[in-house]
C-alpha cells in the first residue's frame, strides 16, 4: 500500500507541469465522505468447497457458505490532474460476518459434534487508487472508473481461524456526480469489486458496491 500511495505522488509531481493552466473557477483537489453497501457475492450452496483453516475434518455439502451484505463508511481524496480526469484514493470500512450454514462435523477433545452452523465477525478494509473520467464537466457529470488496491478481512471472535487476511482487488465502474454549489458536489458510483483468492472460498469473485458521497472542492 505504501508502495502504490508513493509511485502515485511522484507520477503527480512529474505530471503536474504538463496539464498546463487550471482556470481559477476549477478545483485541484477535493476530499469526499462516502456511505453505501457492499454486496458479497457467495457460491451455489451444492458447490463443496472446503473452508480453510475451518476446525472442521468433513464438510457435508449442500452447505451455504458466505460473508454477509452490510453497509460502508469511508473517505477519498482526489486531485483534478486534466480536464476530464481526475485521480482519487479511498479508504472504506464495513463490519460483517461470514457464516456456514451446515451441517458440518467438528472435532472436540471428546467426539465430533455436528454443527449447524458457524458464525465470524469480521471487520473489512478496503483501500484503492481509481482512475476517473467525465463525458462532459458540467452541473450533471457522468463518469466512469477503474483502480486497484487491496482488501483486507479481520476476524476478531475465532482464535483457532487466521485472523488477518489481504486480497489484492480491482475495482471498475461509474456514476454520476452533480456540482451543488462552486465548492460542493454530491455523487453517486457503482462499481464491481473483484477480489482474487477471496477470504472463504479462496477464489477470485465480484461483489458489488454502492456508495454515495458529499465531495468538499478546493
Amino acid at each position: 500500500m505504501r508502495k502504490t500511495l508513493l509511485a502515485c505522488c511522484l507520477t503527480l509531481l512529474i505530471a503536474s507541469p504538463l496539464l498546463g493552466h487550471q482556470p481559477d473557477e476549477e478545483y485541484r483537489l477535493y476530499l469526499a465522505f462516502s456511505i453505501g453497501d457492499t454486496f458479497f457475492s457467495a457460491p451455489a450452496p451444492t458447490e463443496g468447497y472446503w473452508i480453510l483453516d475451518l476446525p472442521c475434518y468433513f464438510c457435508i455439502p449442500p452447505y451455504h457458505a458466505r460473508i454477509d451484505n452490510t453497509y460502508t463508511l469511508g473517505f477519498r481524496l482526489g486531485y483534478h490532474i486534466a480536464p476530464r480526469w481526475d485521480l482519487e484514493t479511498g479508504f472504506h470500512y464495513s463490519r460483517t460476518h461470514w457464516r456456514i450454514e451446515g451441517p458440518f462435523f467438528a472435532p472436540s477433545e471428546q467426539q465430533n459434534f455436528v454443527y449447524q452452523g458457524w458464525v465470524d465477525q469480521i471487520d473489512v478494509f478496503s483501500y484503492h487508487t481509481n482512475l476517473i473520467y467525465y463525458f462532459v464537466k458540467k452541473r450533471v457529470q457522468p463518469f466512469i472508473t477503474a483502480g486497484m488496491g487491496g482488501i483486507t478481512f479481520n476476524g476478531e471472535q475465532t482464535p483457532t481461524i487466521t485472523n488477518t487476511i489481504t486480497n489484492f482487488a480491482i475495482n471498475l465502474g461509474g456514476g454520476v456526480k452533480y456540482r451543488l454549489k462552486k465548492r460542493l458536489r454530491i455523487s453517486f458510483d457503482i462499481k464491481d469489486l473483484i477480489i482474487f483468492n477471496e477470504y472463504i472460498f479462496d477464489q477470485t469473485r465480484n461483489n458489488l458496491t454502492l456508495n454515495l458521497a458529499a465531495e468538499f472542492l478546493f
